[in-house]
């Protein structure tokens, strides 16, 4: 009878080294606060019936609007009910500005821009997120899947030139449903490997006057050390991927047709604290 006992504790500690550390309570609440130091790559277009269509090609961030990089702030508030479900809220924020001269002439929305102008060019950008998660496997390596949806606006363009100080910036929207998966892996009571891949495969084009069509797709990496019960500082990486095409008439009854494409690389900084 001890050595089925011995067996049993055995067969135990293997399904979960650190069960016996870990005690979940009915409700728990994170709050996730990151700073992300992004690179951005990509362009946009925004074509305008008011100024015909001219030299509309599509504008690279880099090239044509000397954007590189900037900083974003990413924080996310969660409750997890009876351990296995969990209800969380994101917001992904930030801005890259820069200055440049023009190299050739082009249009911009209802603008032309002239080659040798001097320019303020911006990328504005600001994620949220609602998402129902429920956990599918659990010891050291558990694994979270779950469906929600995401708040998407991008706003590019020039924000004042030489000859127009006022500029001229395009704003897109779309509203993306989204599902979700998540991993993490206790290498040890203090250290966890983390990964997390989000995705919106196509947009309602229905909740804006002139909503965008689109998709997206985000992967999140990390490694976090835990100090104590409620403390865990991250340290990772972050890539996401989003099209995004809107056509119709804009409030002033021009015909438009805008687009863009963005790409962002990104390692991040982040604190945990769980109540």
């Amino acid at each position: 009878m001890a050595t089925m006992g011995i067996i049993a504790v055995l067969l135990l500690t293997l399904q979960d080294p650190w069960a016996g550390a870990r005690e979940e309570p009915a409700v728990s609440v994170s709050l996730d606060a990151r700073v992300l130091w992004a690179s951005v790559w990509g362009q946009a277009s925004a074509h305008n019936s008011f100024t015909g269509f001219q030299q509309g090609e599509s504008l690279d961030f880099r090239d044509d609007f000397n954007l590189d990089t900037g900083a974003l702030l990413d924080l996310r508030f969660a409750v997890r009910l009876g351990g296995d479900h969990q209800i969380a809220i994101r917001s992904l924020y930030g801005s890259f500005e820069s200055e440049t001269t023009l190299t050739r002439t082009f249009e911009y929305n209802d603008n032309i821009f002239q080659a040798g102008e001097h320019a303020k060019t911006g990328l504005d950008l600001d994620f949220r997120d609602g998402a129902y998660l429920y956990r599918v496997l659990r010891g050291p390596t558990t694994l979270w899947i779950g469906a929600g949806g995401r708040w998407a606006y991008l706003n590019a363009g020039i924000s004042g030139s030489t000859l127009d100080s006022a500029g001229s910036m395009e704003a897109q929207k779309a509203f993306f449903p989204m599902l979700q998966v998540a991993v993490e892996h206790r290498l040890s009571p203090h250290f966890t490997l983390a990964a997390d891949l989000t995705g919106g495969p196509a947009a309602i084009a229905a909740l804006f006057r002139l909503p965008s069509d689109g998709r997206f797709v985000e992967a999140r990496f990390s490694i976090a050390w835990t100090l104590g019960e409620a403390f865990r500082v991250e340290l990772g990486g972050d890539v996401l991927w989003m099209g995004l095409t809107a056509q119709g008439h804009e409030s002033d009854g021009h015909w438009a047709d805008n687009r863009s494409e963005l790409l962002l690389l990104a390692p991040s900084l982040g604190l945990r604290l769980d109540f």
